[in-house]
């Protein structure tokens, strides 16, 4: 069972809530002078799935002394009056005030994109039928709708890939609280809640509606091996609003293992001078991937480079173009990447990256999840 920790604004009003339960027994006479003086002596950290107020204690010991008729009338006693629910709600609307505060300046430092959805990535535009494919040397990477409207495409799966991926890496853990509803998960995408038909978060649900609904695989052929490999996936097992409990989003266990074992890091504040142009987010990322490995000076071809980041392009000179252009936006965010448009195709150099060069390296491989 999950549990939703207070934060530092809630801690003293839940410590608040649980001393008006102690205080109610205290008048009734259910208590007596022992139980009193532990009841008193407990610090609530934290509110459960069903609602139970959860106390941590230092050893086994004192969590044996706690788990008694005293610490089971004081949970009867907060649900009696109600304050279980209050507290789950003053952790809420912390939730949503830090998320709504990201809006158009998101502060967290570092965002993460796996390593296949940047070597091969979503659709630029809209696509027909139910089915897209992408192609990256001996990798290719099939996308198919598993429901109505069809595949995703442009920034906004782009931006919730990065952030549900960020989640996964820092956090450890596949069940994740996003807020009290989808417009909370905007607000962290730096989307704001504008409404009718062709308003921005209008779209943007539409569009992490379609990811949520895509099937994932990938296929990869070479003549070293004997026989081709393949991984599916959804990107969530659930996507799950409850009222008065958040909306909640459990990833599935392909994904969240994809994530934790190889993600590239994204600086926040290039992705959100970027998020209006699905390439320049698809190069960036890419550009970030291939230098943090790259030993010497190479030329990447232009079809090499459509074929994995453009395919959707009616002509080559017009993704060459458009390239170019998302290319110079790139270099003047991120000064130390040393990439060149050539006539035969992309010179890259070994460039410095473009987060600190620790968080390079700092993916948490091995460390096993919490909640797995």
């Amino acid at each position: 069972m999950e549990t939703i920790r207070f934060s530092k604004e809630s801690r003293h009003q839940a410590q608040v809530r649980f001393g008006q339960a102690i205080e109610s027994l205290q008048k009734q006479g259910d208590l007596t002078a022992g139980e009193l003086d532990l009841l008193q002596a407990q610090r609530p950290v934290g509110i459960d799935d069903a609602n139970q107020i959860v106390i941590e204690y230092a050893t086994e010991a004192e969590a044996g002394n706690a788990a008694g008729p005293a610490f089971l009338k004081a949970s009867w006693e907060v649900h009696r009056l109600g304050l279980a629910e209050r507290l789950r709600q003053l952790v809420l609307e912390t939730v949503r005030k830090r998320l709504r505060a990201r809006s158009g300046r998101p502060r967290q430092r570092v965002l993460y994109m796996p390593s296949r959805l940047v070597s091969t990535t979503l659709p630029h535009r809209r696509v027909k039928g139910k089915e897209f494919v992408r192609t990256n040397g001996d990798m290719t990477m099939s996308l198919v709708a598993t429901r109505k409207p069809g595949l995703p495409y442009g920034t906004y799966p782009r931006l919730a890939l990065m952030h549900l991926t960020a989640r996964a890496v820092l956090e450890g853990r596949r069940h994740l609280l996003i807020g009290e509803s989808a417009t909370d998960f905007l607000a962290a995408l730096g989307i704001n809640d504008s409404g009718g038909p062709r308003g921005s978060a209008t779209r943007a649900r539409a569009q992490v509606r379609r990811l949520a609904s895509t099937a994932f695989t990938w296929e990869s052929r070479s003549s070293r091996r004997s026989r081709d490999r393949w991984r599916g996936m959804l990107l969530a097992d659930e996507w799950d609003r409850r009222p008065g409990a958040g909306m909640r989003v459990t990833l599935s266990a392909p994904f969240f293992d994809m994530a934790r074992s190889s993600s590239v890091p994204l600086d926040a504040q290039i992705v959100q001078k970027l998020r209006r142009s699905p390439l320049a987010l698809d190069v960036y990322a890419w550009l970030t991937w291939r230098v943090s490995t790259l030993r010497k000076e190479t030329v990447i071809p232009w079809l090499a480079l459509e074929r994995q980041l453009g395919c959707d392009y009616r002509r080559p000179r017009q993704f060459r173009f458009e390239f170019r252009r998302r290319l110079r936006q790139i270099t003047g965010l991120w000064p130390g990447v040393n990439a060149e448009p050539r006539l035969r195709g992309l010179l890259l150099r070994p460039s410095a990256p473009s987060v600190l060069s620790w968080l390079e390296h700092h993916t948490p491989h091995a460390r096993r999840p919490p909640d797995e």
